[in-house]
């Protein structure tokens, strides 16, 4: 098993996430890039805007460790409860916010568009979706 990066260490982040590095981010915010140990083709992004130690690592460590059931409910969300095991083929990013917002990007989703569909949860639960090829590009 490989150690854990510098960042991840950093931030008390346990090991589900390998190869954190925090990356260029505008003024005031950290930004940090990985994947998940077990499933390495799932990348996670970290992204905190303001107060330096606003992330919840226990609870993502939770949530990367065991991610399946978050990805199969954020499927079944975006409305293909049939296909919501394939969602490994779909392409899914996950991006933590400060505290426990996060969301899960199926870059592939079956009828989504060109930039894919955004999950959003609060904790463990869902609490949104949206196709963005509704969103506006900045430059």
């Amino acid at each position: 098993m490989t150690d854990i990066s510098e960042a991840a260490r950093r931030l008390g982040l346990r090991g589900a996430v390998e190869a954190l590095e925090e990356v260029d981010a505008p003024a005031g915010i950290r930004c940090y890039t990985g994947r998940l140990r077990r499933l390495p083709d799932i990348a996670v992004s970290l992204i905190e805007d303001g107060a330096w130690g606003s992330f919840d690592v226990d609870f993502i460590d939770a949530v990367c460790t065991d991610v399946e059931p978050h990805l199969r409910a954020a499927a079944v969300f975006v409305g293909d409860a049939g296909g919501a095991a394939d969602w490994v083929g779909w392409g899914p990013e996950l991006t933590f916010f400060s505290g426990r917002e996060w969301t899960v990007r199926f870059a592939l989703a079956p009828g989504a568009g060109e930039l894919g569909t955004l999950v959003t949860f609060d904790g463990v639960h869902v609490t949104g979706a949206d196709d963005l090829a509704d969103a506006e590009l900045v430059d």
